[in-house]
């Protein structure tokens, strides 16, 4: 650790303490009087150093706290995070209160733990560490996103951003965190897969019937069963006509870091098995986890599976989310899987789309992606390099409306936090870990070849 981290460890206390403050606000997406909470939070740590502070909200009211840090050098980077969390699901999974920040076992439990309160805190700690240094001679301008419905999808964003672009405009963004892996070593990704979120839903019936009368009743389950095998072949590849049409082949560097890839599931079936598809090698399963879209059956449900009572369901729905890579637009998309699901049979299957998210294409080899990389490598060890995040997220907005292309660095989370699951929680080490981390990126980004 290079001698400034050595704060880090002697203000352990008062950092953990921050960072549990701000996992103990419930802002939920949508609980607007906990949102708002969250973001006067938010907006009295940014004002402490930031030389503008807006707070805009979108369309449905969510405020977005934005801020500016003028910088003594010529580089400007965005720094994005989001303040709001996903609900706490079942109670009674929860060791404690998944608002109470318990610290046990060396962790802090909460809801919101490492998605996305982590980055907020200690991104801002390491803002105060940098700044008392006076942040170098070439400290670039940080201008500051955080906004309060990530976790629904991002609405209004966009707009936000629009009426301010003026003074936010980057060609590079932090982006929130990704993960470590269980020996520590950090992961990180670039750009962001897009997403469709798809409710089928089927009903042939006007109410259930007994199941005595299914030789000559339709039978909305297996309608529906029957839809969703259309959609991929045996191999589990998209079957739908023209949905890869506009997929962006991988440059060769990218190509390479993905076959480089172990992809998760190696222990992750039943008993410890692998959960991996069988048949297929590490270096294709590192280039499907970063570049081939997918089309995944979220939840399904017909009839009452708690009941032993024998019925002909009178309906059937299925949630499906079709994840996408550059270049493919969610709107054709759409527009495929209607005209597959009619050519195939299943018009009275209705289509009730959802979240809709543009993939943004990584790219390496930026001079904020060459900053986290050392940074990464000084902290926690020698990264992983996922030249295309994995999951989805408003990514593309940062492109569109900024001209920033997106980095997602190791922060608190690994693969067992538990994000948006029961007892989701953070490491104090790796929190620590984290805020060195921050530390160090921008004192990478404070040297004159950065």
């Amino acid at each position: 650790m290079p001698p400034s981290d050595d704060r880090v460890a002697r203000d352990a206390d008062r950092l953990v303490d921050e960072w549990r403050e701000a996992c103990r606000i419930p802002s939920v997406s949508g609980d607007r009087q906990a949102v708002e909470r969250m973001a006067a939070w938010v907006e009295e740590r940014v004002r402490r150093h930031f030389d503008r502070v807006v707070v805009e909200r979108t369309p449905d009211g969510v405020p977005t706290v934005l801020g500016e840090l003028t910088g003594s050098g010529p580089g400007r980077v965005v720094v994005y995070t989001h303040y709001d969390v996903q609900p706490a699901g079942v109670l009674a999974a929860w060791e404690s209160d998944p608002f109470g920040a318990d610290l046990r076992d060396g962790a802090v439990f909460a809801r919101g733990t490492c998605d996305d309160k982590a980055d907020i805190t200690a991104r801002l700690q390491a803002l105060d560490y940098w700044l008392d240094g006076n942040g170098g001679s070439g400290r670039p301008t940080i201008l500051w996103v955080c906004e309060g419905a990530e976790e629904v999808g991002s609405p209004g964003l966009r707009e936000v951003l629009a009426r301010h672009a003026g003074w936010l405009s980057a060609s590079n963004c932090l982006w929130e965190s990704f993960v470590r892996r269980d020996d520590g070593r950090p992961e990180v990704a670039f750009g962001c897969r897009g997403l469709v979120s798809v409710e089928l839903h089927v009903r042939l019936l006007e109410h259930d019937q007994h199941a005595a009368f299914s030789p000559v009743l339709r039978s909305a389950a297996w309608t529906l069963t029957r839809a969703l095998t259309s959609l991929v072949d045996d191999d589990g590849d998209v079957s739908i006509a023209g949905f890869a049409d506009a997929v962006r082949k991988p440059g060769a560097a990218a190509a390479e870091a993905a076959r480089a890839l172990v992809s998760p599931g190696a222990s992750l079936g039943p008993g410890g098995a692998s959960g991996w598809p069988p048949g297929r090698s590490l270096e294709e399963l590192g280039l499907r986890l970063s570049y081939t879209p997918t089309i995944n059956v979220s939840a399904l449900g017909a009839g009452d599976p708690s009941s032993e009572t024998t019925v002909v369901p009178a309906a059937a729905t299925a949630r499906i989310d079709l994840h996408l890579v550059p270049d493919q637009d969610p709107n054709d998309v759409v527009r495929a899987l209607r005209a597959h699901l009619d050519d195939h049979g299943f018009e009275e299957v209705e289509m009730r789309v959802g979240t809709m998210l543009w993939p943004a294409p990584g790219v390496l080899g930026t001079p904020l992606a060459d900053a986290v990389l050392t940074a990464a490598a000084a902290v926690y060890g020698e990264p992983v390099v996922y030249p295309q995040l994995p999951g989805a997220g408003p990514a593309r907005v940062m492109l569109d409306v900024l001209g920033a292309t997106t980095v997602s660095p190791a922060g608190t989370a690994r693969l067992g936090s538990g994000l948006h699951a029961p007892n989701e929680h953070g490491r104090v080490e790796d929190y620590l870990d984290h805020v060195r981390f921050s530390l160090r990126l921008l004192e990478e980004l404070s040297r004159p070849a950065a």
